[in-house]
């Protein structure tokens, strides 16, 4: 069975979250919000606020690991043996 996108609690209108599945309350606190040039009305972006800069964060330490060289290990190996 699929969770609904939101919800209609006491506090207002509630949004889940794609990624970690939690309902937020649905504001610009939580969600980050985009307006589209054709319409004047305001969407709201998934995922949550919390999970997007997670997931850029580990965007760039991928992007920071690619970059880094590759170090020979034998040679780090054999200094530690001469020790």
């Amino acid at each position: 069975m699929r969770l609904p996108k939101t919800l209609l609690t006491e506090l207002g209108t509630e949004r889940r979250c794609t990624r970690c599945k939690e309902y937020w309350p649905q504001d610009p606190e939580f969600f980050y919000t985009s307006k589209r040039k054709d319409r004047k009305t305001v969407d709201i972006q998934q995922p949550c606020k919390a999970c997007f800069s997670e997931l850029k964060r580990n965007q760039r330490r991928a992007k920071h690991n690619e970059n880094l060289p590759l170090c020979d290990l034998s040679s780090l190996y054999g200094r530690f043996l001469a020790r």
